[in-house]
């Protein structure tokens, strides 16, 4: 009976020792899982390309962070996120985008009359507007004096890639972001997509 008390103890140990490292295991591969993700968003560049309507796009992996590693690694973003009264722990994930507009335009100049509160004076002037762009200027004798506001609008999405094996997909390889610029003369220079996990 004291034999079997024993044995029944030492399986009763392995096994607790195998379910242990069972989970170990498991946190593990999940972690790799993680920082293979976190290198291959990291080491790609930005992927650029246009769309059927010859809007610019950009495709970005995603990064998986924890809020200690976000604080420690983002600082000055994780400060300007609490400067909003937002708490980092409520955030699901966040995002950052550069753009840079450009278009050459040749515009023609008109003459017109400027009303000062003493006198009217003549001068040129020129005006420029697109759904994209308002432009307008006066020219003076010394200076150019020049107005303008260029609109874009982004639209982001956030999709899982999911792994490969012959023709089957399944579970998730990476998150990847994709941005799309609605404005024509708009270039995506840089994204970052930061994903957190807990």
């Amino acid at each position: 009976m004291k034999k079997v008390s024993w044995a029944l103890a030492i399986v009763g140990l392995l096994c607790g020792i195998i379910a242990y490292q069972h989970e170990r295991l498991k946190r593990f591969r999940s972690e790799n899982n993680t920082l293979n993700s976190n290198l291959f968003a990291l080491l790609n560049t930005v992927d650029r390309y246009k769309t059927r309507d010859s809007l610019n796009a950009a495709s970005v992996g995603a990064l998986q962070l924890t809020l200690s590693q976000y604080r420690k690694w983002r600082q000055q973003d994780a400060e300007t996120i609490e400067s909003l009264n937002i708490r980092l722990k409520r955030v699901e994930n966040v995002s950052r985008h550069a753009l840079e507009s450009n278009q050459q335009l040749t515009i023609p100049l008109q003459d017109t009359v400027i009303l000062f509160r003493e006198r009217a004076d003549t001068g040129r002037a020129f005006a420029y507007r697109s759904p994209y762009i308002d432009l307008r200027g006066r020219v003076q004798k010394d200076s150019v004096d020049i107005q303008w506001t260029a609109t874009d609008t982004l639209l982001q999405v956030v999709h899982r890639v999911p792994r490969r094996f012959l023709f089957f997909r399944y579970g998730t390889k990476a998150i990847r972001q994709e941005i799309v610029s609605k404005n024509p003369h708009t270039e995506i220079t840089y994204t970052e997509y930061v994903e957190f996990r807990k």
